[in-house]
């Protein structure tokens, strides 16, 4: 290893995130890049760069960004045709490129339709189709279009015309919904659920199964008041992760979060693979739990929709919330980008007709990998991710690709400057050499191999010695010859 000249000033894009917006054709999302100064002085006039499709359709700067901060900046997509769409956000002129761009996959839809199942006496359906269906404009997407059913005259059928379903406070479904049901997430859909007076916690319990195959993400305990003595409900809590479905709560003054109040929800136990997204004030009360189902997703309220268990539907956080629920799950799982070294998958609900997947690296190598049955579902798993950029998922050659976007793991962008005896430090015991002086060091090499020389002359004297020799035996000999003259022949006679 040879330690170069350079400074530790580098700068990342670490995050490039859906905020707001729906993935519909002729729509415009917003997302938010985040640039991080990795060195130890300020970087000025930052420019970021937001493509789609290789061209660029937006351009921010970033006046300072201190050393060690981060800065974001909002940067608007417009949608103009249906279909996976590749979208990268970049910087230019810093010195180590590796980390200086950030890929994402959205697949934009013609229409988004979502179906919501009402089983409530209540207002419960009515309040979640105005939620969803809020404009700041106060006008009326028609490509987004929310269905209204009343539980139990519903049917199974209305599924196949829906990308995201809503269970309103709905007491109990037969066995053959809930298979149902359990098929439409793992294709690639939606279902959001939401509890009420009227939900049946054991037929719940025993129809949505438990294990990574279970239809909701949490187990249902009793119902329990979060109430205090003046009947002031309990607040959420503004500590959220960093989720595409909290992103536009975090953006809220904590005094307008904090006005939404939970007065009853249910107790839950959360399964091993579920997330909790919400919670109440002060405790470990889930309040919105999400789990992945095959390639869909389920997202569940512990609470009701209507207003004798919240105040929900009276503040800002319901019409936000529910509709950026609504753009996570009408998205399908290769919209979340992947990190270098991770797994890419391919699952299917039932067995393909081809044996193997397709896999196109970024480089442009294709990659086959075999189809397994895995559970309730068939799964081709590349291994491993090993460059950086946009992989194309194809269930077979033949078949129409999907990008899957690849990034950099942004944690390893800290540049440190090492001195040489620093670097030796770090790399002892590992056999790697490292040199001050290359030429020195590369002649001290040559030091031990360089009596080659001296033995190629001493060949090539030893040949030379040996043709003198063999050509002076040969004319001895032809010389004797000449001087004895022929033998006499001999003939015989009969």
């Amino acid at each position: 290893m040879v330690p170069v000249s350079g400074g530790d000033e580098n700068l990342a894009v670490t995050g490039l995130d859906l905020v707001s917006g729906e993935l519909i054709k002729g729509s415009v999302a917003r997302y938010r890049a985040t640039v991080r100064n990795c060195g130890s002085n300020p970087a000025s006039n930052v420019d970021v760069q937001c493509r789609v499709e290789g061209v660029q359709i937006d351009r921010k700067t970033i006046p300072v960004i201190a050393p060690g901060a981060s800065e974001t900046v909002s940067l608007f997509v417009p949608f103009y045709n249906a279909g996976p769409t590749r979208i990268t956000a970049e910087i230019a002129g810093d010195p180590l490129s590796t980390d200086n761009v950030r890929r994402a996959v959205a697949i934009v839809r013609d229409r988004v339709s979502v179906l919501c199942i009402d089983g409530s006496p209540g207002d419960a359906g009515r309040l979640i189709r105005a939620a969803l269906m809020a404009r700041a404009d106060g006008g009326e997407d028609k490509d987004y279009v929310v269905r209204m059913a009343q539980w139990p005259a519903f049917s199974s059928k209305d599924f196949e015309q829906a990308d995201v379903v809503i269970l309103a406070d709905v007491p109990e479904i037969t066995e053959q919904q809930a298979r149902q049901l359990s098929r439409f997430v793992r294709m690639g859909n939606g279902l959001v659920w939401f509890a009420g007076e009227q939900v049946k916690v054991n037929a719940w319990n025993k129809l949505s199964g438990t294990g990574p195959n279970a239809l909701l993400p949490a187990s249902l305990g009793p119902a329990v008041e979060t109430s205090d003595s003046l009947g002031v409900g309990k607040p959420l809590d503004p500590s959220m992760p960093d989720h595409p479905v909290c992103r536009p709560l975090q953006s809220l003054p904590e005094d307008l979060l904090s006005e939404t109040r939970l007065l009853k929800r249910i107790q839950v136990e959360p399964a091993d693979g579920s997330f909790v997204l919400l919670n109440l004030a002060g405790r470990s009360s889930p309040v919105l739990l999400e789990h992945s189902l095959g390639r869909g997703h389920v997202f569940m309220f512990t609470t009701s929709a209507q207003p004798s268990w919240n105040n929900m539907a009276l503040t800002p956080v319901f019409p936000m919330l529910m509709q950026q629920i609504v753009t996570y799950l009408a998205g399908r799982e290769f919209e979340r980008p992947r990190i270098v070294g991770d797994p890419l998958t391919l699952s299917y609900v039932d067995q393909p007709d081809a044996t193997d997947a397709v896999f196109d690296t970024p480089s442009g190598q294709t990659i086959t990998v075999p189809v397994r049955e895995h559970g309730n579902q068939y799964v081709a798993l590349l291994d491993k991710s090993r460059e950086a950029g946009f992989y194309v998922a194809r269930v077979s050659v033949q078949a129409p690709g999907m990008p899957v976007a690849v990034n950099v793991d942004t944690r390893e962008s800290d540049v440190a400057c090492l001195s040489g005896d620093e670097l030796r430090e770090s790399l002892k015991d590992t056999g790697v050499t490292v040199s001050a002086d290359l030429a020195a060091d590369i002649e001290a090499a040559r030091t031990g191999r360089s009596s080659w020389r001296f033995f190629m002359l001493a060949g090539l004297a030893l040949l030379i010695f040996e043709s003198l020799f063999a050509d002076r035996i040969l004319r001895r000999g032809q010389s004797t010859q000449s001087q004895t003259g022929p033998a006499p022949q001999q003939m015989e006679v009969a």
